[in-house]
């Protein structure tokens, strides 16, 4: 049977818009697509090589077959090739523990957070000043105050009477105590001898010995002749004075200055108070009695003070009670003691000084007082005052002695101001 050289009849082609012709045209168009795209780059630090991006044609209709090769197969991320640098990953936060890899594509547990155990140490930032606002004010925060300061001195602490509070400050240099006047710390109390304990500093510590006194020395409740002192040690000089050996560092020192000062200061004048003198007088009257020496008081007052006050207000009268103050503090010796016994009244207590003596005193002080006038207001003021001493006769205490020189100032005041008067009237 002869073979025919006639091709056999090809199936027809499909009608136009029908649906077999569209799902070839997609599935040509996505075949197009996979082919032109190029490779995209690496992404840096991803530690991944160039992907080719892939697509599946679509799936032609149940029955038919796509014209055309297959589609390519899809593949894994393309590797570096070898020796080839792959690039660094990441960069990772200081401190942090590393993070468990994930493969690409896989299907691992999403990573683990750190433990507190494996939490870095919170690091110390600088403080820097910044303002917070408190209603209608600001409060300014600033750094971390200063560490305190080392104990690196020591002290001895009075604890007795009305002396309580003053402070004496030991070196390696050696500090006497008694009743004589060249004593580094006077003690003028009956129960304690003229040169009572003498302490020093020996062999990196300070040590206390007894200068053969009468009453004895007593540390942390014995008798002692010669003792090492500790922080906290109690001291007793005699059956009364009591003081306290202390280690502290600057900061405790001012404050125990201050206090004390506080108790025994006039504020406006800075000067002796009123309570300070009195205690003063007491210790005074028994030394100038148990050695038979000189003491007089001078009371001097503030003329027309009032009148000061009224006209040019209290402020100027703060400064007025200033300037007297000041002047009368130069006119006095060192060891006298100056108090603000009242308002506008002073109180002046001189050793070694008999009636005559405290008059001269007393006058230059006034003279001074009346020739010199006070702040840019130029206000000119006078004093008065009286005088009394010991000497003219025995008082049975201070408060006599005192009442006899206010008597006096009662007398310069009725007599015209501005004078002192040393004697009674007639």
């Amino acid at each position: 049977m002869a073979r025919s050289n006639s091709a056999a009849p090809s199936a027809p082609a499909p009608a136009p818009g029908s649906r077999v012709a569209t799902t070839d045209a997609r599935a040509k168009a996505d075949l197009h697509l996979a082919r032109t795209v190029p490779e995209m780059p690496a992404v840096r630090g991803s530690g991944v090589g160039p992907v080719r991006i892939e697509t599946r044609p679509a799936t032609p209709a149940a029955g038919r077959r796509a014209a055309g090769p297959p589609p390519p197969a899809v593949t894994r991320p393309e590797l570096p090739a070898a020796g080839a640098v792959r690039p660094s990953p990441p960069p990772r936060a200081q401190g942090l523990p590393a993070m468990p890899a994930v493969r690409p594509g896989g299907r691992g547990m999403p990573p683990r957070a750190p433990t507190r155990s494996e939490m870095p140490a919170v690091r110390e930032l600088p403080v820097e000043p910044t303002f917070e606002l408190e209603g209608d004010r600001i409060t300014r925060i600033s750094d971390a105050p200063a560490a305190v300061s080392a104990r690196d001195r020591s002290l001895l602490l009075r604890l007795d009477g009305t002396f309580g509070g003053e402070l004496v400050s030991l070196g390696t240099e050696a500090v006497t105590i008694g009743r004589d006047q060249d004593n580094t710390l006077v003690v003028d109390d009956a129960g304690v001898s003229r040169r009572h304990v003498r302490i020093r500093w020996l062999r990196g510590r300070h040590v206390l010995e007894d200068g053969q006194s009468k009453n004895g020395t007593y540390v942390r409740g014995r008798r002692v002749s010669e003792a090492a002192l500790a922080d906290g040690d109690i001291i007793q000089l005699g059956p009364r004075v009591c003081l306290r050996y202390t280690v502290t560092d600057e900061l405790h020192e001012r404050l125990l200055r201050q206090l004390y000062e506080s108790s025994t200061l006039d504020a406006l004048t800075n000067i002796g108070n009123r309570r300070y003198f009195e205690s003063r007088l007491a210790s005074e009257l028994s030394y100038a009695k148990r050695h038979g020496s000189e003491l007089s008081v001078v009371i001097f007052d503030i003329d027309h003070f009032k009148r000061v006050n009224d006209t040019h207000g209290h402020l100027v009268g703060d400064n007025v009670i200033r300037h007297v103050a000041r002047i009368a503090r130069e006119e006095l010796r060192s060891e006298d003691v100056l108090a603000r016994y009242g308002g506008e009244e002073f109180v002046a207590l001189l050793r070694h000084t008999d009636l005559k003596g405290a008059v001269c005193v007393a006058d230059r002080i006034r003279a001074t007082v009346a020739v010199l006038p006070i702040g840019a207001e130029r206000v000119s003021v006078t004093v008065s005052g009286g005088c009394a001493s010991l000497a003219e006769r025995e008082p049975s205490d201070g408060a006599a002695l005192l009442a006899r020189a206010d008597e006096r100032l009662y007398l310069a005041k009725s007599g015209g101001r501005n004078r002192v008067v040393g004697r009674d009237a007639g």
